[in-house]
C-alpha cells in the first residue's frame, strides 16, 4: 500500500520535537511494509521575517527534502501569514504546493491513500488533493489542533474536511466525543490511542534531590504557571525537591519571570526546548512527572513517563483519563486548580511507597500501548477504506 502522510506538524532536522508522534506512527507503519512518503510543508519566509523572527528563521533553514530515520520527508513551501491572518485560505496554498510533489510520485507509483494529521490547514488541503486526484483520505484529529480552531470563524473548513473524509481517527475517547459533538458525525470515526517509544534508557540521576518533571510546550493550555504557583507553596516545607521544566515556546520567558516573582528561581531549572531523546532522559531521571494541562487530546508524554515506571499526574476530564484512574495507576488534579496540584504533589513527595506503587501500576496499564499496536490499528483502517473504494 502506498500512502502519503500530509502534516505541517511533522518533525524536521531544525525543529525536531514538533509532531514527533506522527513520525513514530510513520516509522511503525513502515515496519508493517506500508510504503510511506511524508509531505510536511513549511511557510515561505520572505525578508525581513527571516531576520526578525527566530521561529520564521528556523523555517527558512528547513531543507526541501530530507531523510529522517529512513523516512523520505518533503518540505514544499506554501504561503502562510504570521499571526494566522487569512488562515482559512492556507489549505488552498498548502494543497497547491503539495500537489507538485504528489504529481511526481504518481508518475512512478499509484497512491492509495492520503493521511492528514491535524486540523487547518492540513485537513482542508488533504480534502482538496483528494478531490483533484480522486484519492481517498483519512484525517487524524489531535486534541490540541481541534481545540485551537473550534472557535475560529474558519472552522467550517476543517468541519467540511472531516465530514467528507473516508475515515476520521481520534486519539482518545475525549477527542472522539469532541468530533461527534462539534462536527456532528459518528460514522467512520475510529479511536486509535497513540503509542509510546520503547527505550532502554537508564536513569543517570546524580543528585539526592527529589526531581519533579514538567514536560510540555510553553503555551497557556499546559498550565505551567499553575504548577509554579503550587510548587512555591511546597518548596519551603520540602527542602529536598527540585522542579525541572522541559519545554520551550512563547511563554518560556514569562514562566521564568513568574518563577522569579515567586522566589523559586534557584529551585527550578528551565531546560527550554529539548529533543525527544533528552526528554526521555529527563523522564528516566525524575521521581515524579506532572503535566496539569487542559485541552489535552491524549498526551504521549504521560505514557512515556509511565514506561519508566514513574508516578504521573494528569488532569481530570482530559484524554489521558482513558488510561489513568486517580489513585490506582496515577493521580489526577482538578483543572486550573493550584490547591489540587499541591495536594497531589504532596502525596507523592511524602511517600516513596506510593511513588513506587503508582509507577509500577502505571507501567502495567500502558505496556501494550506501543506504536506497533497503533500502526496495526491504523493499517486496518487503511485496508477497510481500500475495500470500500
Amino acid at each position: 500500500m502506498n500512502v502519503i502522510v500530509l502534516s505541517t506538524m511533522y518533525p524536521n532536522s531544525v525543529m525536531y520535537l514538533s509532531g514527533v508522534f506522527v513520525h513514530e506512527q510513520v516509522k511503525a507503519l513502515k515496519r508493517l511494509q506500508v510504503n510511506i512518503k511524508v509531505i510536511a510543508p513549511v511557510p515561505i519566509v520572505p525578508f525581513p521575517l527571516n531576520k526578525l523572527s527566530y521561529k520564521w528563521k528556523n523555517y527558512s533553514n528547513i531543507p526541501d527534502k530530507e531523510i529522517i530515520d529512513g523516512i523520505e520527508v518533503y518540505h514544499p513551501r506554501y504561503i502562510a501569514i504570521p499571526g494566522g491572518i487569512l488562515k482559512g485560505y492556507w489549505g488552498f496554498f498548502l494543497a497547491k504546493s503539495s500537489l507538485k510533489v504528489i504529481n511526481k510520485f504518481i508518475e512512478t507509483n499509484q497512491i492509495d491513500l492520503i493521511h492528514a494529521h491535524g486540523s487547518l490547514p492540513d485537513d482542508h488541503s488533504a480534502q482538496i488533493v483528494s478531490q483533484k486526484l480522486n484519492i481517498p483520505y483519512v484525517v487524524t484529529v489531535h486534541g490540541s489542533t481541534i481545540h485551537s480552531v473550534i472557535k475560529k470563524r474558519y472552522f467550517y473548513r476543517s468541519k467540511q474536511a472531516i465530514l467528507n473524509a473516508n475515515a476520521v481517527i481520534g486519539i482518545s475517547n475525549k477527542v472522539v466525543r469532541k468530533i461527534e459533538e462539534t462536527i456532528g458525525m459518528s460514522k467512520n470515526v475510529f479511536r486509535v490511542f497513540n503509542g509510546y517509544t520503547l527505550t532502554d534508557l537508564k536513569s543517570k540521576k546524580n543528585t539526592e534531590k527529589l526531581i519533579i518533571l514538567f514536560g510540555g510546550n510553553m503555551v497557556a493550555s499546559k498550565r505551567c504557571d499553575f504548577l509554579l504557583r503550587a510548587y512555591s507553596e511546597l518548596f519551603e516545607e520540602f527542602k529536598e525537591i527540585h522542579l525541572i521544566v522541559a519545554g520551550g515556546g512563547v511563554l518560556l520567558n514569562k514562566m521564568k519571570r513568574l518563577a522569579s516573582e515567586l522566589y523559586i528561581s534557584d529551585r527550578v531549572t528551565f531546560k527550554g526546548t529539548v529533543d525527544h531523546q533528552t526528554m526521555l532522559g529527563s523522564m528516566a531521571e525524575c521521581d515524579i512527572f506532572i503535566l496539569p494541562s487542559i485541552d489535552e487530546g491524549f498526551g504521549i508524554v504521560y505514557l512515556e513517563a509511565m514506561s519508566f515506571k514513574k508516578p504521573v499526574i494528569g488532569t481530570e476530564g482530559e484524554g489521558i483519563c482513558d488510561i489513568i484512574e486517580d489513585g490506582v495507576n496515577g493521580l489526577l488534579v482538578k483543572p486550573n486548580n493550584v490547591d489540587s496540584i499541591v495536594e497531589k504533589l504532596k502525596l507523592l513527595i511524602e511517600s516513596s511507597e506510593l511513588r513506587t506503587e503508582l509507577g509500577i501500576k502505571g507501567y502495567d496499564s500502558i505496556k501494550k500501548l506501543t506504536w506497533e499496536k497503533n500502526a496495526r490499528e491504523t493499517l486496518n483502517i487503511y485496508e477497510l477504506i481500500s475495500q470500500k473504494t
